[in-house]
């Protein structure tokens, strides 16, 4: 019957194809109707596996697995824990029971340097050519590694170092405990794993 309409719109004269163009409009727009449909379907997702292996750039909606506010964060809190829990400093041993270790920091200041220039110590200590700063007594105590190595200088052979357990360290600190000698601690973790005497000219 469309077959039929169709092609007396083409055949038949104007006038009498009047009564046929509403059929044929309606159908014109059914057809555009139907293509504007298809083309309006949504296209596929990209495959995102299909991404190349240096292409970094995650895909629409997909977060990075380790973002850099994160990696920040774990910066600065290794950074920290570094700085508080580890190190070596020069120090006073105030006392010692073989366990715990109770100390005063201390600041080695070579002299002259802009350090003692700092500090106003360069008249005082131009002679010995350093300064040992101790700003005010503040006493910490620190647990002693079972496997803490220990050293002093022997007095007796022109200062030569000498490696002692921590039992006869003990015994050495009681013989000196009238005098200031300043040692180096090595801390890991909050814990005293090394401990050296530090030579005084």
């Amino acid at each position: 019957m469309m077959k039929r309409k169709l092609r007396t719109l083409f055949t038949q004269p104007p006038k009498k194809n009047r009564r046929n163009l509403p059929f044929c409009i309606a159908m014109l727009a059914i057809c555009l109707s139907t293509l504007s449909g298809c083309a309006s379907q949504k296209a596929p997702a990209p495959d995102v596996s299909a991404q190349s292996e240096t292409d970094h750039t995650p895909a629409a909606g997909q977060d990075l697995p380790f973002s850099g506010t994160q990696a920040a964060k774990n910066s600065t809190t290794i950074s920290l824990y570094l700085e508080s829990d580890s190190g070596t400093t020069l120090a006073y041993i105030d006392s010692f029971d073989g366990k715990q270790l109770a100390f005063d920091d201390a600041e080695w200041v070579d002299v002259p340097s802009d350090r003692a220039k700092e500090l106003n110590v360069e008249k005082e200590a131009e002679d010995a050519g350093f300064y040992i700063y101790n700003e005010d007594a503040s006493i910490e105590t620190l647990p002693v590694a079972e496997q803490c190595t220990c050293t002093i200088l022997d007095w007796e052979k022109s200062y030569e170092p000498k490696e002692i357990t921590v039992e006869e360290l003990c015994a050495v600190l009681e013989e000196r405990k009238d005098t200031k000698i300043p040692y180096l601690l090595t801390i890991e973790e909050q814990e005293i794993v090394k401990i050296e005497e530090h030579y005084v000219p």
